[in-house]
């Protein structure tokens, strides 16, 4: 998972998360999972995770950190989703879902969303190269 400078490219400032909330594109995945992204960096593959307390303890939340990364690196978004940056937001659910939550179904989730992520970045891509032509 390393990109240009051999360190992983997350989002760090509350700024960059608030501008994906705003400006992004928003598609829900699955009843407890939403990703936030933008095709419009110039910076590589970038992601951030939204973990809030309610989705449970200190515990629960890196492990759910952990899968995030372990998965991101599985199934090489880096490489083939190019110039996005991407935030993974849990939604409220109940108070044991997280706990029940098995490896299987965060791994799909995730490969969902990869292919969203995919389809969309195509679309953008495309629409540009239209733009560009025409202007020719």
């Amino acid at each position: 998972m390393l990109v240009g400078n051999s360190r992983k490219q997350v989002l760090r400032r509350r700024s960059e998360f608030v501008f994906l909330s705003k400006n992004g594109q928003r598609t829900h995945i699955n009843s407890w999972l939403v990703i936030n992204f933008s095709c419009q960096n110039n910076q590589g593959f970038r992601f951030g995770l939204t973990i809030p307390k309610y989705v449970g303890n200190a515990v629960l939340r890196n492990k759910l950190k952990r899968w995030t990364r372990e998965l991101l690196k599985k199934h090489l978004f880096i490489s083939e989703c190019s110039n996005v940056d991407v935030n993974f937001v849990l939604k409220r659910q109940e108070k044991s879902f997280y706990k029940q939550l098995c490896y299987g179904d965060f791994e799909s989730a995730v490969v969902k969303a990869k292919q969203k992520l995919k389809k969309t970045n195509h679309q953008d891509y495309s629409k540009k190269y239209v733009v560009n032509s025409s202007n020719i």
